[in-house]
């Protein structure tokens, strides 16, 4: 039986889904049953916490699966992160995972927060004064150098720093073989496909109860 991978791209709020077969290579069991497999971002920005500004992001994963007898799954949730500008690859950054059987359920999962630096503020303009002589620390700092002549060290941050969140893949697995996929972009499923080491090297991460992330159940 095929892989499935599907691939999300978001609208205006809404996701567009498309899946093609793939052969998969690995398969603990063949009598297992693919569920069916969805997800969505629920939410993205920036936060802040305290006087700390963090990027977050949480997705819906919907669940499917009608097996008899019922069958065991693993869903994993994997958030990736940018590295750099230009062409880096991505990194893992959280990893999320919980354990459902026979289900019509939608799960709510959201992802650790990255701290990210403060945006820039925005310079109003204002009214200019009459012209004042400047004192010595005053014309070092309008000339970029310190009272010693020397140019301070920058620290500003890069703007890839600012957003660092590239998107996420959600997997279904049985005895740690993947079953189904989601991407949330075309840009994301290339880079994994292309460098599959990035999901291969995926820490355990976290365990939680599927319970707790129900957000709603559906008509099976």
């Amino acid at each position: 039986m095929p892989k499935l991978t599907t691939f999300c791209r978001f609208l205006t709020g809404a996701a567009l889904i498309f899946t093609v077969a793939e052969p998969l290579s690995v398969r603990a069991n063949p009598t297992v049953d693919i569920p069916s497999l969805s997800a969505e971002e629920a939410a993205y920005g920036d936060s802040s916490e305290g006087t700390n500004n963090v990027s977050i992001e949480g997705i819906k994963v919907h669940v499917s699966a009608f097996n008899r007898p019922p069958q065991q799954y693993t869903i994993q949730c994997v958030f990736l992160k940018r590295t750099g500008k230009g062409n880096a690859l991505p990194a893992v950054d959280d990893v999320a995972t919980f354990e459902v059987g026979n289900c019509n359920d939608i799960y709510l999962v959201n992802a650790n927060p990255i701290p990210v630096p403060p945006k820039p503020p925005s310079f109003l303009k204002a009214t200019p004064k009459a012209a004042a002589t400047p004192t010595p620390a005053a014309a070092a700092a309008s000339a970029g150098t310190n009272a010693a002549g020397a140019a301070p060290a920058s620290a500003s941050p890069e703007p890839w720093q600012f957003n660092p969140r590239i998107g996420f893949v959600v997997r279904a697995l049985n005895n740690g073989a993947v079953l189904s996929q989601v991407f949330s972009s075309h840009e994301v499923a290339g880079i994994c496909q292309s460098h599959p080491e990035i999901l291969n090297q995926a820490p355990t991460g976290r365990h939680l109860e599927a319970a707790s992330l129900i957000q709603s159940r559906l008509k099976r």
